[in-house]
């Protein structure tokens, strides 16, 4: 089982989604997500795998009025 590199990412949806997904299980409102730019999956033989995602975001200051 080898680490394969996904092809295209940045139109992706469903690596964009898990990307989007891990960003918002920080559970910080300071991060905001942009994008997923590189991403590699290894497949277990089976119906489950195992992503590496470089994740693009903002970490920002919350404004409150």
């Amino acid at each position: 089982t080898n680490w394969v590199v996904i092809p295209n990412v940045e139109k992706d949806s469903h690596v964009q989604s898990l990307g989007k997904y891990a960003v918002q299980k920080q559970n910080n409102p300071y991060l905001k997500f942009i994008k997923v730019v590189h991403a590699e999956m290894l497949d277990h033989g089976t119906q489950h795998y195992t992503y590496k995602l470089v994740i693009c975001l903002v970490e920002g200051i919350r404004t409150a009025y």
